[in-house]
C-alpha cells in the first residue's frame, strides 16, 4: 500500500514506538519482496493484495528500483506477522512471491525527532504517559483519521504522538541496509560508527545533514543487521550519500546495500495500529493455540481472558505430546470461548461414546481375572462383603444387557476394593485415580444426556463453577481418549 499525502498535515503522524510495542504488543517489521512476474499490475497493488489476504490493514510498501520489487514497512503483533509470512511461504496459493527477506526491529532511533534516543527502550516517563492516557490512545486508534480531536491533542502534548518529519519537495527516499560480515567490533561500536557517518554527511545541496533526515533501526533477520531510512535532496545526491557510507564505515565490516525508492511522491507512511486489541502475550498465545482471531478475546472480560489462558496452559500440560488428546481438549475450550450453543455440547460427545468402550474393556478384564463365569463370581464376592453387599448387589442384579455406565463403574470400584490384583491391573492400564475420574465422567455424561449442559447461561464466562466444570471436562476427555481403545487393542 502506498499512502497518499493528506490535505491535513497533522494526518501524517507517528506514534511513539513504545505505544506500538508496550501497549499493543506490536513490532516493526521490514520485508523485502521480489515478485515472480509483473502480472501487468502495479507492484503496490500486488503487495496490497498480499496484505489483504493476511488481514493487515495498515502498512507502507515502497516500490523499488533494482532486483527487489518492494520494501514493506509494517507494525504487527508476532501472531499477525507469522500469518503474513505463512502466506509468503505458501507457494501453492499463487501469491506471486519469488523470494523475500525479513528484518525484525529491536531498536529505533528517529534522528530527526529525538536524536540519539532508542525509542523502544523502556522509559519510566513514557510508561507513565501511556498508563495515564490509555483511554485517549484507544479513542485515537479507533478513528486514526480524526486528528483534530481533544484526545489527539492531549496525546501530542504527552509526547505519544508527533507529526512526521517534513520531507523536502522533490526529495528522494532511500533505505540503506547494513549487514554485519564479521564480529570484529561490538554492536555498540557499530551503532556509534553509523551515527558518526550520518552526522558527517550532507544530504545534498541543501546542506542538511543526513542525520537530520534519518531514522536508524537495529534488528535481526536475513535482510540486514541495521537499516537507515533517509531522504536525499535529489536523485543526483544518492550516489554521493552511498559513497559516504562506504568511506565512513570502512572499519566496521558492515556491508551496505542501497534500496532506492521508485515513487518519490509517496511522502507519508502509515503508522497506524494494525492490532488495536490491548492483549497480553498470554492472550496472544491463547488465540494461537485455539486457532482463532484475537478479536474473540476482546469480547471477554479481562479476568475471563486470564482464566481462559490458564485453562489452555493446563490443557497443554494435561495432554503432553498426544496430539489427538490435545485437539479434543482444546475443542472444548474453543467452543466455550465462542459461546457456541451447539458446538460446546457437541465437543463433549465423547462422554456419550465412552460407555460401550468401557463396557467391553471391563468385561474383558473381569473375564481374564475371574473366568467365563465372572458375573456369578463377583456377585458372591460382593455378597460376602459387608460394605458392598447391598449397593453393589442391587446394581448387579440386573441383566448384563441392562447395565449402565453407573453399574459398570460401581462394579469396577467394588471388585477393585476386594481384589488387589484386579486393582493393580486397573491402576496400571487406566490411571491410579481411575475411580475418581470414572465417577466424574459418569456425572458429566449424565448432565449431557439429560440436557443440563444446554441450559447453562453462558459458556464464555469463566467464574469458579464454569472453570471447575471445564477442568473436569478436560480431565475426562484425556481419560476417555486414552483408555478404552488403548486397552481393547492390547
Amino acid at each position: 500500500m502506498v499512502d497518499q499525502p493528506s490535505e491535513n498535515p497533522d494526518a501524517a503522524y507517528n506514534w511513539h514506538p513504545a505505544v506500538h510495542a508496550e501497549h499493543f504488543d506490536e513490532t516493526l517489521y521490514y520485508v523485502l519482496i521480489r515478485l515472480q512476474e509483473p502480472l501487468h499490475r502495479p507492484v503496490a497493488q500486488q503487495i496490497r493484495d498480499l496484505l489483504d489476504i493476511a488481514d493487515v490493514k495498515y502498512a507502507c510498501a515502497y516500490p523499488l528500483f533494482g532486483w527487489a520489487d518492494a520494501l514493506l514497512r509494517v507494525w504487527l503483533t508476532p501472531h499477525s506477522y507469522e500469518r503474513f509470512i505463512e502466506i509468503l511461504d505458501d507457494s501453492t496459493t499463487k501469491h506471486n512471491v519469488e523470494k523475500y527477506k525479513g528484518f525484525t526491529t529491536t531498536q529505533i532511533r528517529y534522528m530527526w525527532h529525538e536524536g540519539d534516543v532508542n525509542l523502544l527502550a523502556s522509559s519510566k516517563e513514557i510508561q507513565t504517559a501511556i498508563a495515564a492516557n490509555t483511554a485517549d490512545i484507544e479513542k485515537v486508534v479507533s478513528d486514526p483519521e480524526s486528528t483534530d480531536s481533544e484526545e489527539w491533542r492531549r496525546l501530542k502534548d504527552a509526547g505519544l504522538l508527533f507529526p512526521r518529519h517534513t520531507v523536502p519537495e522533490g526529495g528522494v527516499k532511500f533505505y540503506t541496509c547494513l549487514t554485519r560480515t564479521t564480529d570484529s567490533i561490538s554492536p555498540k561500536q557499530e551503532i556509534e560508527a553509523i551515527k558518526l557517518a550520518m552526522e558527517s554527511t550532507s544530504a545534498g545541496r541543501s546542506g542538511a545533514l543526513m542525520s537530520e533526515r534519518a531514522s536508524l533501526y537495529c534488528g535481526v533477520g536475513s535482510l540486514a543487521t541495521y537499516m537507515v531510512r533517509c531522504v536525499a535532496d535529489s536523485f543526483d545526491d544518492i550516489l554521493a550519500l552511498a559513497e559516504s557510507f562506504d568511506i565512513h564505515l570502512k572499519t566496521t565490516n558492515l556491508r551496505p546495500e542501497t534500496l532506492l525508492v521508485a515513487n518519490p511522491s509517496a511522502v507519508y507512511e502509515s503508522d497506524y495500529v494494525n492490532d488495536p486489541l490491548h492483549l497480553s502475550h498470554s492472550d496472544t498465545n491463547t488465540a494461537r493455540r485455539l486457532d482463532f482471531p484475537p478479536e474473540v478475546f476482546a469480547k471477554l472480560h479481562a479476568q475471563h481472558r486470564h482464566q481462559l489462558s490458564e485453562l489452555v496452559v493446563e490443557a497443554c500440560e494435561l495432554t503432553k505430546d498426544d496430539h489427538s488428546q490435545r485437539e479434543l481438549v482444546l475443542e472444548i475450550l474453543r467452543t466455550s470461548a465462542l459461546d457456541d450453543r451447539k458446538g460446546f455440547p457437541a465437543s463433549l460427545s465423547f462422554l456419550l461414546e465412552y460407555e460401550p468402550d468401557f463396557t467391553e474393556f471391563l468385561k474383558r478384564e473381569l473375564g481374564k481375572r475371574f473366568g467365563p463365569d465372572w458375573p456369578e463370581v463377583i456377585r458372591r464376592m460382593c455378597a460376602e462383603s459387608e460394605h458392598w453387599r447391598e449397593h453393589a448387589l442391587n446394581e448387579m442384579s440386573k441383566k448384563l444387557k441392562e447395565w449402565t455406565l453407573g453399574t459398570w463403574a460401581t462394579t469396577a470400584s467394588a471388585i477393585a476394593s476386594l481384589d488387589r490384583e484386579f486393582r493393580g491391573r486397573l491402576d496400571t492400564v487406566l490411571d491410579p485415580d481411575w475411580d475418581d475420574e470414572l465417577q466424574s465422567l459418569k456425572e458429566l455424561r449424565n448432565d449431557l444426556s439429560h440436557g443440563r449442559v444446554h441450559v447453562l447461561p453462558r459458556y464464555d464466562v469463566y467464574g469458579p463453577s464454569m472453570t471447575e466444570y471445564l477442568r473436569r471436562a478436560m480431565s475426562a476427555a484425556v481419560f476417555a481418549k486414552k483408555t478404552p481403545r488403548q486397552i481393547t487393542n492390547d
